[in-house]
Formats: C-alpha cells, sequence, structure tokens
C-alpha cells in the first residue's frame, strides 16, 4: 500500500479501488471498510458546506496507511526472521548432507 491521492474533484477511491487489500490474503480489509466509512464522513461534510472540497479524504486515507505500516512491523518482521531460519535450516541440510 502506498500514499497518494485518493480524491479528484468529486470522485473518491475506496477499498480496494484504493489498494488498501492485499489481494492475496485479503489483508487490510478492515481499512478499506474504514475508508468507506471515512468517505462517507467526508461527502457529508463537503454537502453540507462544512469542507470545500474533498481533500481530506486523501490525508485521511494517507493516515490509515501509515497506520497500516505501523501495525504491520511486527508481522513483517517475524516473516522475514522465519524465511532467514527456513533457508538457513535448507543450508545446513544441504552443509550436513553425504556427498
Amino acid at each position: 500500500m502506498q500514499k497518494g491521492v485518493f480524491h479528484q474533484g468529486r470522485i473518491l477511491l475506496v477499498g480496494d479501488a484504493a489498494g488498501l487489500v492485499r489481494p492475496m490474503m485479503g489483508e487490510g480489509l478492515s481499512h478499506a471498510i474504514l475508508s468507506g466509512q471515512t468517505a462517507a464522513d467526508e461527502i457529508a461534510s463537503f454537502l453540507t458546506a462544512q469542507a470545500p472540497d474533498l481533500s481530506q479524504y486523501t490525508h485521511r486515507v494517507n493516515g490509515m496507511i501509515d497506520t497500516l505500516r505501523v501495525s504491520r512491523l511486527p508481522i513483517e518482521l517475524f516473516g522475514f526472521a522465519m524465511a532467514a531460519r527456513s533457508a538457513l535450516l535448507k543450508l545446513v541440510n544441504l552443509w550436513q548432507s553425504p556427498k
């Protein structure tokens, strides 16, 4: 997921269209749902003249992406450690196998 611009004029990118869901495992689904709620809030603010445009939506989605990156860090580090362990075990097995 990358930060970016998630609105143009009256068009908002929400959920999977905004790239908030990882396609392989559906990770980020809660952020995709939250982006829909955020879009509704920003549209309501715009329609009631409380906001001049929909640019706040982009700002809020980018904040969600930052939060998701921080919350995923331990999971990604654990995944990296497991991959490194697996590679090391394969090397040890190759080294110990009879020639």
